[in-house]
């Protein structure tokens, strides 16, 4: 099928790929994806042209009708032949189909509602929240819109390029955010332990929809959850063994501990796949993202969870909001989605979050009305 890049009112057809992909992407997604795949962030368009069509329009698919024809075919025609090169190695056109569908839901976002005179004291609380400011002697409420960028991280964790920043302010600012209406609610869905259940199903381990360190201390003879908790981030993400060591006595003790708890894991493994990645090309998540900075061992198997848990937390979302069609996605904060669900669906809303689930392997969710 044909990917395209859409281009105003017209679609220029730029790669064909055998694999079953399609979608519509404006010049700036692409640049985005080329990012992701090189490494290197890259810009088809002149800063002079960019300063223009940022004055002109908030659209970044009009840029076509503000320069001469001759410029855009240029400019097309670069964009074809980076596409195309990247297309050439099958792991970027697999890895394109996830993304496509992870930046058409990010997309999607609706507008959030926020109470003026709660918003107006969290942006002076909260420089780094930015977003724009207004009187709240004027306003009764507003609609601010956050645009997220999958290229920020290397890992794929979202950063905010304009809006609010809800990624970098604590709990207490979604209560700045209000319903649209008397008759909706607005609701935030969190992934429980994310990171470590998506290593076990990476690596083909089961595990059901029990809170994932139950099953830990089970299986490896823990007897208190901060002693699972603290030797799993030592067995995922090489951290210091010392606080372990103090919770459970001796470091003889913590080593032995982790060591469980990575084969538990299946570490091993992993890191074995993972060497394997690096010697013959490129480090890649569980969909096929390139992970450029994973060339450190002790950093691999860290990078791997993290991107690959932000990426399927989002597909998992987007399968969420098909699922139940009358809930508005509006803002995704890491492995948390906050929606706004009318009063009448939050039952139905409530149990398909309870049945999410990838491939076979149950993510188990809080759902919280705010």
């Amino acid at each position: 099928m044909d990917l395209c890049i859409q281009t105003g009112d017209e679609l220029l057809r730029v790669a064909q790929i055998d694999a079953e992909i399609s979608g519509f992407v404006t010049l700036d997604q692409l640049e985005e994806f080329l990012h992701i795949i090189d490494g290197i962030e890259i810009s088809f368009l002149d800063p002079n042209i960019q300063k223009m069509v940022d004055c002109v329009t908030k659209d970044p698919s009009l840029w076509p009708l503000l320069i001469p024809q001759s410029k855009r075919n240029e400019i097309i025609s670069i964009a074809v032949r980076s596409i195309k090169a990247v297309l050439q190695d099958n792991s970027n056109r697999e890895y394109l189909a996830s993304w496509l569908e992870i930046r058409q839901f990010l997309d999607s976002l609706g507008r959030v509602r926020v109470a003026p005179k709660f918003w107006s004291q969290l942006r002076q609380k909260y420089p780094a929240m930015s977003g724009p400011a207004f009187s709240p002697s004027i306003l009764t409420n507003t609609l601010l819109k956050t645009t997220y960028t999958t290229a920020g991280t290397t890992t794929g964790r979202l950063t905010v390029t304009a809006g609010p920043n809800f990624l970098v302010t604590p709990t207490e600012s979604r209560k700045a955010i209000q319903s649209s209406t008397a008759d909706s609610k607005i609701v935030i869905v969190d992934f429980s332990s994310m990171e470590p259940r998506v290593v076990l199903m990476a690596m083909g381990i089961p595990f059901d929809d029990r809170d994932i360190y139950q099953q830990l201390m089970q299986i490896c003879d823990i007897d208190n959850r901060p002693a699972a908790k603290l030797a799993t981030i030592s067995a995922l993400y090489g951290a210091s063994k010392m606080r372990l060591a103090d919770t459970v006595g001796s470091q003889r003790a913590a080593a032995s501990l982790v060591e469980n708890v990575r084969r538990f894991f299946g570490v091993e493994e992993l890191e074995a796949k993972l060497e394997l990645q690096f010697q013959t090309g490129v480090i890649r998540n569980f969909f096929g993202r390139p992970l450029h900075e994973a060339k450190q061992p002790r950093l691999r198997v860290n990078h791997f969870a993290q991107s690959t848990a932000a990426e399927l937390s989002i597909l998992l979302f987007a399968d969420l909001c098909k699922k139940v069609p009358v809930a508005t996605p509006l803002l995704v904060i890491h492995d948390a989605l906050i929606a706004e669900v009318p009063t009448v669906d939050l039952e139905h809303f409530k149990n398909e979050c309870q049945k999410i689930s990838y491939q076979g392997y149950q993510f188990p969710t809080k759902m919280e009305v705010i």
